[in-house]
């Protein structure tokens, strides 16, 4: 029997993930004999995936003080506490240490909950992590112990780029380059930082794209004359800058008076209300202004309005990012997009198909993205560009099965044909 095992955060609980919508439906018919998904968390609706994938709830059964004492009689811990003291600046040196510890506390936790999880299982356990975090590292753990015989996870960028972490410091994650079977990265520069920075020889990394489901047609709506319609998906949490948005929609409105610009925003989040007041003040203030804060919508919703709805442009303005799946559906539409070059977004979002901003834009930036896409001889150029770069590299039915079958030929699923 061969066995898969997918950890996640949070799938098919909501909370993120939202590629694995999309993945999940081709691990139905994998060669794998059992494919299971472990969840860190349970909370929340549960979001569709195939009848013949089980869902195993780890059950913690020691309380996490237990694996701290562990974590200081542990290798793992002294070990990254050499390195620490090595190569961490002496000013972040305790704050290192105290942060090594509970990461080797979180892993050890985890290996322990994930041991008694697989228990059950009977034959070959193939791990597939979706993050390249602490599930990884208790993955490999169990690796060394033989209780799990292949790992290969994704890797996205929180859990890549030590510049994403205090003091520019990932713990462990060197101590496991070579022990598992492969890490894939969103691109070429993510490998080679994840193979100069962790160790990691090349054989053990692989690009592994994401992708999304391509619509067959056009939005059933067409652009009306004299209306420019923005949209924008986000969760509303300082990061993700969402006043930038507002007050390049409000400076782009003032200067175009003889249009009516309509921005639409998707996503909830603790500066929603904020935002939202403050949007309504700004509809009122300007009369060539409509502003719909529609807070949070389920993927399918969001996929339904990009069909109905025409949008002239997709505006992101985040300070960090791995590669937006909002911006690949909403490019998938024929959407263009407006998007700062953070973390793999140069990968989607070019000159022919949108407007890339630099990573420290402005508001004078935003508005010269929407005036070059909306121009009246380069629009449809755009759209045409945007949906056919998603189709040809973000393609879910291209990405995905090509990405099933190296997993199955790593779980030796094809030796014996």
């Amino acid at each position: 029997m061969n066995n898969l095992v997918l950890l996640t955060s949070s799938f098919p609980y909501e909370g993120g993930e939202q590629f694995l919508e999309s993945e999940i439906q081709y691990w139905e018919n994998t060669g794998f004999d059992n494919v299971y998904i472990i969840p860190y968390q349970t909370k929340g609706i549960c979001r569709p995936y195939p009848k013949n994938i089980k869902v195993i709830e780890l059950i913690h059964k020691k309380p996490k003080a237990t694996y701290v004492l562990k974590s200081l009689l542990s290798s793992l811990y002294h070990k990254e506490v050499l390195y620490v003291k090595k190569y961490s600046r002496s000013k972040s040196r305790l704050a290192d240490i105290k942060s090594a510890l509970q990461t080797t506390a979180l892993t050890l936790r985890l290996k322990g909950t994930l041991e008694d999880s697989l228990k059950p299982l009977v034959g070959d356990i193939t791990v597939y992590s979706y993050w390249n975090d602490t599930s990884f590292y208790a993955a490999c753990l169990l690796k060394r112990k033989g209780v799990v015989k292949h790992i290969v996870s994704r890797a996205h960028r929180f859990d890549i780029y030590e510049d994403m972490r205090a003091n520019d410091y990932m713990p462990l994650k060197r101590q496991f380059a070579g022990e598992f079977d492969k890490v894939y990265l969103l691109s070429s520069n993510a490998l080679n930082y994840y193979k100069d920075t962790y160790g990691a020889g090349p054989q053990y990394l692989d690009i592994g794209r994401l992708g999304v489901d391509i619509p067959l047609g056009q939005p059933d709506s067409k652009p009306v004359a004299g209306k420019v319609r923005i949209l924008s998906l986000s969760y509303c949490v300082p990061v993700k800058q969402v006043d930038k948005i507002m007050s390049a929609v409000e400076a782009y409105a003032k200067a175009n008076s003889q249009s009516m610009v309509e921005w639409t925003h998707i996503g909830g989040g603790s500066l929603y209300e904020t935002l939202k007041a403050s949007a309504d003040e700004l509809e009122y203030q300007c009369n060539n202004l409509k502003i719909d804060f529609i807070g949070q919508l389920d993927n399918k919703d969001v996929k339904n309005k990009l069909e109905k709805e025409y949008f002239d442009v997709f505006i992101n303005a985040s300070k960090s990012e791995g590669i937006p799946v909002s911006i690949m559906e909403a490019m998938s539409y024929g959407v263009p997009a407006i998007a700062p070059d953070v973390g793999e977004i140069s990968d989607l979002v070019n000159e022919t198909n949108g407007y890339l901003l630099p990573s420290n834009f402005s508001i004078n930036n935003i508005i010269d993205g929407i005036d070059m896409i909306i121009s009246e001889n380069q629009n449809q150029a755009y759209r045409v560009n945007a949906k056919s770069w998603v189709e040809k590299y973000f393609n879910s039915s291209v990405n995905y099965p090509l990405f099933v079958n190296q997993v199955e030929s790593i779980a030796g699923l094809y030796d014996s044909q």
